[in-house]
């Protein structure tokens, strides 16, 4: 069970699979698992995009999001690498 409000000085896994999501949206984040001040830019950048209350905190809400958007990318991406493997080699 995730326990949210993750903000500035936290560390470890969750907060690794925060900026690893963040990062697939752009940010140039380093992933380390420590919540340092890029992430909480990088995170009020999100809130920002996606009309969210901009606080640097990912509370449920922000991960909900965050969560959300990354499933559809890797979806996007999935179909894409199915559909691509598809295609006949000579339009490759």
């Amino acid at each position: 069970m995730i326990t949210y409000g993750f903000e500035y000085g936290d560390q470890g896994a969750y907060v690794e699979k925060i900026q690893k999501m963040l990062q697939g949206w752009g940010s140039k984040i380093k992933i380390n698992g420590s919540y340092t001040i890029g992430t909480k830019t990088a995170v009020m950048n999100f809130q920002r995009k996606n009309k969210l209350p901009v606080t640097g905190i990912v509370d449920k809400q922000t991960w909900d999001v965050l969560v959300k958007q990354n499933n559809k990318w890797h979806t996007f991406i999935r179909k894409f690498k199915d559909w691509w493997n598809y295609v006949p080699t000579k339009i490759k």
